[in-house]
């Protein structure tokens, strides 16, 4: 019989259950140009060593009863919105917005030896750590006269809880291994543009969003314009792609504007069909020395639509990285999740429910979309599941009607009921696995018991 511990990495890497309740919309201030930046990195970085040395803590959960099992640990801890703000501005200050993965925890400077140096030993004041895997370039740190930008795949920070200071940085491939490590999202809902058309895409810190509503062009339908400046209506004339006007465009700026086609798809461009990769645009020239334009087309929900991207002569490395992933972020939002009509007794000697969503329910995400963010933390899980149905789970006092999937799979859990049989039930298990619906987290994964 399957291990749970095989089958779902349970109980020391992720932090479960998810304790974010609600999503809070932040606003996100302009950031300080990165290429102002006063950090300087010792030469052993910039050869691609870590700096952050981080101790291993083990933390393990509590398992519940017979045949019922929470993964992962307690999970009662929240990330502060400050450091998801400042996780997000770092990965795209290093050329890497949407990370792979990120991770957070809260540790003793004790346990932190590098930040703190010797006069750390003993010190129980706290530090947060967060670990980005991706693919980072330190624009953001200044490097000797004549060395290279340090890059990496792993990039680490530490802050001080209180002045949100960075008190150190590594960049290297070194993973950094911690047990109490908790899985951040980033970009958060917050940071993400969700047209009524039904498409979403994520945004830069410090950039600025200019939806087109109906109507706004005879030439073009809705959309939106994503810019590192004061966004503009744009240029939309019958026969070109609607587009930043290229007169007065800062040489320093860059520019997105995405719209629905009106009419015939213009020249031989094929439309795209999400995800999108910057590879797929048809790249301009920059007569003069002004700005560039790129253009595609991609199928949208309700048709195809037009996106261009205007570069200045002068735009930074750190910008270019940035529209590369916002190019490669946008998602298909739209659809019509499968819907239960009535409750599933998950476990009714423990009142496990699910229950049907509420007709107003919007989740920021689709069941493919929140399986996909699980699979990016939980890299071994494998399971075959059906598709997500969208709903209210109820394990009190953890979850009360949290909106969630639930994807069922045919594996019988182990029980941690000592005393219960080993032997599979005739016909077989159900499980399942649950989701929040608007994070992608892992709320629980247990067996169905009727």
């Amino acid at each position: 019989m399957p291990d749970l511990k095989d089958l779902l990495r349970p109980l020391d890497d992720e932090p479960m259950p998810d304790r974010w309740d609600r999503i809070r919309r932040r606003p996100i201030e302009p950031i300080e140009d990165p290429r102002r930046s006063r950090r300087i990195v010792p030469l052993a970085t910039a050869t691609a060593v870590s700096l952050l040395v981080v101790a291993v803590i083990a933390a393990l959960g509590p398992l519940r009863g017979s045949g019922h099992q929470t993964v992962g640990g307690t999970g009662t801890d929240q990330p502060p919105s400050w450091l998801v703000d400042a996780a997000y501005r770092e990965a795209y200050g290093m050329g890497d917005m949407i990370p792979d993965s990120a991770r957070w925890t809260l540790l003793p400077r004790s346990a932190i030896p590098t930040p703190v140096g010797p006069d750390g030993a003993g010190d129980p004041t706290e530090n947060y750590v967060v670990v980005l895997h991706g693919n980072f370039v330190g624009y953001t740190l200044s490097a000797p006269s004549g060395a290279s930008l340090p890059k990496g795949s792993v990039l680490s920070i530490a802050y001080e809880p209180n002045t949100h200071d960075v008190t150190d940085l590594g960049l290297g491939d070194q993973d950094v291994d911690l047990a109490g490590l908790q899985p951040l999202t980033l970009p958060g809902p917050e940071d993400t543009y969700t047209s009524p058309q039904g498409w979403s895409i994520a945004v830069p810190p410090g950039w600025k969003t200019m939806p087109l509503t109906d109507g706004w062009s005879q030439a073009a339908g809705p959309g939106a314009v994503i810019s590192n400046h004061n966004p503009e209506l744009p240029l939309a004339q019958g026969g070109s792609f609607p587009q930043a006007s290229p007169d007065g465009f800062p040489t320093n700026g860059l520019t997105l504007v995405i719209a629905k086609l009106n009419g015939i798809i213009p020249g031989t461009f094929n439309p795209k069909a999400p995800p999108l990769s910057y590879d797929d645009f048809a790249k301009g020239s920059a007569p003069g020395g002004r700005s560039t334009l790129d253009t595609m087309v991609f199928s949208g929900p309700d048709g195809e639509y037009t996106a261009t991207v205007r570069t200045g002569r002068d735009a930074s490395p750190i910008d270019i990285a940035a529209i590369h992933d916002v190019v490669a972020s946008l998602t298909i939002t739209t659809g019509t999740p499968s819907i239960h009509q009535s409750r599933i007794w998950i476990d009714s000697r423990n009142g496990v429910f699910f229950d049907p969503p509420p007709g107003d329910a919007h989740p920021l995400l689709t069941a493919d979309q929140a399986l996909a963010r699980f699979k990016e933390i939980d890299r071994a899980f494998s399971i075959k599941v059906r598709d997500g149905q969208l709903g209210l789970y109820t394990d009190l006092p953890q979850f009360s009607e949290r909106l969630a999937y639930g994807y069922a799979f045919p594996v019988c859990l182990p029980s941690q009921n000592p005393h219960a049989s080993s032997a599979e039930p005739a016909g077989g298990c159900t499980s399942w696995l649950f989701l929040d619906a608007n994070t992608g987290r892992m709320l629980e994964a247990l067996q169905q018991q009727g």
